[in-house]
């Protein structure tokens, strides 16, 4: 593995230069943080019960404030640790560049998350720099909150339905979408609780071909049917080293355990940015020599309007078949009869429109399944999801749904599913 190539670690994971001491480093920063914004008696419960069960002590209203602190701890030593891997382990001989822009992801299960108080304006009041002070900050906040949501805040919360920042998860995405360079590799470290429910998701089988996007945010475009999704899970102090053009996704936490990430970026080359989005502009840049000297204040700018490429000319996937019937009628549950076209196979999945729901139908062998093609999670369509056997995985955010029952392995996420009867011309739904 030593002398593969720049480009070939796309999809790479593997023990790294000086890993045990790293993450010592980053667990005792983690409960220092904990310490900060929580007081001594969370920590050492923390650090007792271990950091897979933090949602259990901390609330999470709290995390962004945790996350601040442990930049301020912390940010030199993952940028260092950056540079370190690219020059020790993937072996670039010549000078790179490492992205300022570190991200540390705290996901608690889902069902926890989405308690938080912290919805995306109070999230905006909150001044995270009285993080030693968090709970008066928050109520601070909530009496005196002015703030006005601007575009891309306002499409954050419709594509989250209002859930709080801490409930937040990344719907697929290349992450140049989303402002970052091109050309560069993700250095994704498994601090804890990456598991297979609440791993990373990627879709390795449509790399290279071309994705539409949403403006804001910059998710994969309904109308896209996904390919076979990989859950990626890591044994915690594993770092997975990626392609950020491959399509990816965070898999929605079921788990029972707290799921904690940092990641970092470099690019071999001067980085080059994809002019077409709204999203954030990532121009603070350092050079690897400097920072393995711990020279950490020399900043290199790189303005997306002075470095940007046209967007790569890509294959054109072909888009998996599926089939949609109009139904001008309302729907009811119950013994009621729809016409179809005749001789209607359904093997092909297909969307059937009525006036006040979406179902999809499809058949498996000699069975008929029929359920609500709105996720529970966040209202995608299911039908750009993957079917396989008798199971479906949602477009978005990895959740898999039995056909026979629509429950997932999550207890609290289940689509309605309905019993089906086929003739020549009509169905019946009950």
């Amino acid at each position: 593995m030593q002398n593969l190539k720049f480009k070939e670690y796309q999809l790479k994971t593997f023990t790294y230069f000086k890993r045990e001491l790293f993450l010592k480093n980053i667990k005792k920063a983690i409960l220092e943080s904990i310490s900060d914004v929580c007081g001594d008696t969370k920590r050492k419960l923390v650090r007792e019960m271990g950091l897979k069960k933090m949602h259990m002590v901390i609330d999470p209203k709290f995390l962004p404030f945790i996350t601040y602190s442990l930049n301020i701890k912390i940010k030199e030593l993952v940028l260092k640790q950056v540079a370190l891997v690219g020059k020790k382990n993937i072996k670039i001989e010549n000078d790179f560049f490492v992205d300022d822009n570190v991200v540390y992801r705290i996901h608690y299960p889902y069902f926890k998350a989405k308690k938080s108080i912290l919805k995306r304006k109070l999230y905006l009041a909150v001044n995270l720099q009285n993080y030693k002070d968090a709970e008066k900050e928050i109520n601070r906040a909530k009496s005196n909150n002015t703030v006005k949501l601007g575009k891309s805040d306002i499409a954050k919360i419709k594509y989250h339905r209002g859930l709080p920042d801490a409930a937040y998860a990344h719907g697929p995405h290349r992450d140049t979408w989303f402002g970052h360079t091109f050309g560069a590799l993700n250095l994704w470290w498994s601090i804890c609780g990456v598991n297979k429910n609440a791993g990373l998701v990627i879709f390795p089988k449509d790399n290279g071909f071309r994705l539409n996007h949403l403006s804001m945010p910059a998710y994969l475009s309904p109308g896209q049917p996904i390919s076979k999704p990989e859950i990626i899970s890591l044994e915690d102090g594993k770092l997975y080293i990626f392609d950020p053009e491959i399509l990816h996704a965070t898999k929605l936490n079921t788990s029972e355990e707290t799921r904690i990430v940092i990641t970092g970026r470099i690019n071999k080359n001067q980085p080059k940015f994809y002019a077409d989005t709204n999203e954030a502009e990532y121009l603070h840049w350092h050079k690897s020599s400097n920072l393995l000297k711990n020279k950490f204040g020399e900043i290199y700018k790189f303005p997306r309007k002075n470095n940007s490429i046209k967007k790569p000319l890509l294959k054109r996937k072909s888009i998996r078949k599926r089939k949609e019937i109009n139904l001008n009628i309302r729907f009811k549950r119950g013994e009621n009869l729809y016409k179809l076209l005749k001789n209607y196979d359904f093997f092909t999945p297909t969307l059937l429109k009525f006036k006040n729901i979406e179902l999809i139908i499809i058949k498996r062998k000699k069975d008929i399944y029929c359920f609500a093609s709105a996720c529970p999670h966040l209202g995608i369509n299911l039908i750009d999801g993957f079917f396989e056997k008798k199971k479906v995985t949602c477009p978005g955010h990895g959740i898999t749904f039995n056909l026979d029952n629509g429950l997932s392995l999550c207890k609290k996420l289940k689509t309605a599913s309905f019993k089906v009867t086929i003739g020549k011309e009509i169905f019946l739904i009950s």
